[in-house]
């Protein structure tokens, strides 16, 4: 066999060796794409908390808010897990008000006694549906910024110091706000019995007594002597779902300060008003 010398020799060697590798690299089997970090472990490898945790995860971060903010309610029974309540405090920064609601009613479900601060914040929201809801888990809590907020909803005052800005409340104005916040809550709250049909009506108009009444509801555990105060005041109110709410809380509260008020009640026109004036009567002149 004849040897290859120079130049031209030289270039046939490298043109062999450089033909040799193409063939290599064609026939080598191409190396798997590396997995995405969600699916490097197997779904089926996974217990059933890992993939319920992932669902969660998942669900928090969805781009469409109404998806985000059921996954933020759902974590309402998980008190005992400190990440779910990290993930709700999370979401009461989220820039859509539905979230931040939702994440408001999880932590006081929690009874997320961490979550004071930030629920306290949340009070001041400048959407009032977020306050409202923050309100109810403070009361839930028994912390007294939580009665604060329905002190205002129902007086359209704070008791003290700055309270909500008239646009905020403005917004019970709003029969889709006003709506949204009796189905939130549970239409339960209305102060009579049978279907809420009444209710509802209100609520489709610009007339947000059902939750001013759910505001008066939630008073008669406030043991402040103002709350007592804007009660018997709203027994002159001009709806008369607030004047039974109001009735009802001052029973709870067992206020005999005001039996004379309670009293002349019972002469009201609207059979509710005058029953639940009675009702109120009879539990506050017993022993």
């Amino acid at each position: 066999m004849r040897r290859v010398t120079g130049l031209p020799g030289l270039v046939l060697v490298l043109s062999c060796m450089l033909a040799a590798f193409s063939l290599q690299a064609q026939t080598r089997t191409p190396a798997a794409p590396t997995p995405p970090a969600d699916a490097k472990q197997d779904a089926s490898s996974r217990t059933p908390r890992e993939r319920a945790w992932l669902i969660l995860e998942r669900g928090v971060r969805e781009e469409n808010r109404d998806k985000r903010a059921k996954a933020v309610r759902a974590l309402g029974p998980l008190a005992s897990e400190p990440a779910a309540v990290g993930m709700a405090e999370t979401a009461l920064e989220d820039k859509e008000p539905d979230v931040r609601v939702a994440a408001a009613h999880a932590l006081g479900e929690m009874r997320s006694a961490k979550s004071v601060p930030k629920l306290e914040g949340a009070a001041h929201d400048a959407d009032i549906s977020v306050a409202l809801a923050a309100a109810q888990s403070l009361v839930i809590l028994k912390n007294a910024t939580g009665y604060e907020v329905y002190y205002e909803v129902l007086t359209g005052e704070r008791k003290s110091g700055e309270g909500m800005i008239k646009q905020q409340l403005d917004q019970l104005e709003s029969p889709k706000k006003a709506t949204e916040f009796a189905f939130e809550q549970g239409i339960g709250f209305v102060p009579f019995g049978g279907p809420a049909f009444e209710a509802i009506q209100m609520l489709t108009k610009k007339d947000p007594s059902p939750v001013r009444a759910f505001a008066a509801s939630a008073l008669a555990n406030d043991p402040d002597p103002a709350s007592g105060a804007a009660l018997a005041r709203a027994l002159q109110d001009k709806n008369w779902i607030v004047r039974v709410a109001a009735l009802k809380a001052i029973a709870l509260r067992n206020d005999r300060g005001i039996l004379a008020q309670v009293d002349l009640a019972t002469q009201d026109k609207v059979d509710d008003v005058r029953f639940a004036a009675a009702a109120s009567v009879v539990k506050l002149t017993g022993k």
